[in-house]
């Protein structure tokens, strides 16, 4: 059970340090149509453009999440009556997990809006926050592989 905990977690680390990187990459795409744009179109049509482009691509990509989400009918198989009372269990507190979460990051949309663009931005102009970055990930993982494993005292800070 521990050891799926931290590959999880390990899983979720990596997770959003891509995220972190595709922001920042998406950042610079962003950068560079608004500049090419500039180039046919006055400053403010080209912001117009690009933002009305943005929005289109987040419009398709919540109608995908929305696709993904939403339940399929699916054939019910037959499992235990144990093993699924646990599953439905643990189904039922993700969810209520997912409705805090969704509830504070809508509550909260202009931070984390404010906080994803400035860190991704702080990544992408200083390689030494990425290399300080990527050294951090590579040790907490290193660290709970080796308490997975059990092998003995963690390493690190006391």
């Amino acid at each position: 059970m521990k050891e799926s905990v931290i590959q999880a977690l390990s899983a979720l680390m990596l997770l959003c340090f891509s995220v972190l990187v595709g922001m920042v990459g998406i950042g610079f795409l962003i950068a560079g149509l608004y500049l090419g744009l500039t180039h046919w179109l006055q400053p403010a049509g080209a912001a117009a453009a690009t933002g009305g482009l943005i929005l289109l691509v987040t419009l398709l990509l919540l109608l995908l999440c929305k696709v993904i989400v939403s339940p399929g009918r699916k054939p019910r198989q037959e499992q235990p009556q144990d093993e699924l009372s646990g599953l439905l269990q643990n189904a039922a507190s993700m969810q209520r997990m997912t409705r805090q979460l969704e509830s504070t990051v809508r509550e909260h949309k202009p931070l984390f809006t404010a906080g994803s663009f400035a860190v991704g931005f702080y990544l992408g102009v200083n390689p030494e926050a990425r290399r300080a970055l990527g050294a951090a990930l590579k040790e907490a993982t290193a660290h709970g592989l080796r308490e997975a494993e059990g092998h003995g005292k963690p390493a690190g800070r006391p």
